[in-house]
């Protein structure tokens, strides 16, 4: 990956993490969301250019900290609504700043929103929101017309979903409704552990760039003949 970078005079992802001082697990989530600006070639990545990298690191992530929240809240003022890719959102959804269709292409990490007519019947969040819409449909347990996503790291899924969940009470989340923050965090740290360990192993195995790939992680072990733990059962 050095090699490729050199080449193209762009930055690897550890050479980018520390040229920012960011952990280069966190860039990569970020990466992995599609909010870090980066490049692949021919699916071999990511790579960086600095000045791109160091000017959003500098409008995102740079902050006079006075209070505010972190994550993305629900937004509870109702406006007039724009179509988003020809799709007009729910009216308790359609001031959600950066709210976007489900892309049919890369891998992105979000928190979704199943839609019929004009209610969000469920919130959920996933590391590949393309694929999890999938399975929803071939489930087809849930009744929905449209589908919304946010992008969004994933160390930021959890805290985000649970608001949404709270503020719009989706119908097909009923269950959460009175969620348990201690049950909630607990699998969501069983997720991370679960991910940080699959990333030593590809590594170890001199797998680099993958986190810019459209594949999962149990497809780019498979590809490489990598073995990964079992994904915990809560996850």
């Amino acid at each position: 990956m050095d090699k490729l970078a050199k080449q193209w005079g762009m930055m690897s992802l550890a050479d980018a993490a520390d040229y920012v001082g960011i952990d280069a697990d966190t860039l990569a989530e970020w990466v992995g969301s599609r909010h870090a600006p980066h490049y692949t070639v021919d699916g071999h990545g990511p790579l960086f250019k600095k000045s791109e990298l160091k000017a959003w690191v500098k409008d995102n992530l740079i902050q006079h900290c006075e209070g505010e929240p972190v994550h993305p809240l629900p937004v509870l003022v109702q406006v007039a609504r724009a179509a988003i890719d020809g799709c007009i959102p729910p009216l308790a959804i359609g001031a959600v700043n950066n709210l976007c269709v489900v892309p049919m292409g890369p891998t992105v990490s979000g928190v979704y929103f199943l839609c019929d007519g004009d209610e969000v019947v469920y919130v959920g969040q996933s590391n590949c929101v393309v694929f999890r819409v999938a399975t929803h449909v071939k489930e087809a347990v849930k009744v929905f017309d449209r589908v919304f996503f946010l992008p969004a790291p994933l160390s930021s899924l959890n805290d985000i979903e649970t608001e949404y969940i709270r503020t719009l009470k989706p119908k097909y989340n009923r269950q959460s409704w009175g969620y348990n923050r201690q049950s909630w965090g607990s699998a969501n740290g069983a997720l991370s552990n679960w991910r940080g360990s699959c990333t030593r192993r590809l590594r170890a195995a001199g797998i680099e760039g993958w986190e810019g790939s459209h594949l999962t992680m149990e497809e780019i072990a498979d590809r490489y003949g990598v073995e990964l733990l079992p994904r915990p059962d809560s996850c």
